[in-house]
């Protein structure tokens, strides 16, 4: 998942992170005239971290953060690429004569 990360490496936005960089990103939009809520705060801790070491000019960054894959990932990419051994835990064979 992506994150978002403010200028004092702090996630902001989705706790749970987004898809795509793209997702990510539409939430950092720099437009003055329609900040978002996520933009807004982000520059609010810019601000205030620029009054105490003006020398860092990072206001944000998106990062890759890998997470565990829930059980039901888990078991897509067993059936995906075991698919026959997937089949013989998950499912009863009836022989009808």
């Amino acid at each position: 998942m992506f994150f978002i990360f403010d200028c004092n490496g702090q996630i902001v936005g989705n706790p749970k992170g987004y898809k795509t960089h793209k997702g990510a990103q539409t939430q950092c939009n720099l437009d003055k005239s329609k900040p978002t809520k996520v933009m807004a705060l982000l520059w609010d801790r810019f601000h205030a971290r620029a009054q105490i070491d003006a020398t860092k000019t990072r206001i944000y960054s998106i990062r890759w953060v890998d997470q565990p894959k829930s059980e039901a990932a888990i078991a897509f990419d067993e059936a995906f690429n075991n698919p026959v051994e997937f089949m013989k835990k998950h499912f009863t064979i009836i022989h009808v004569h």
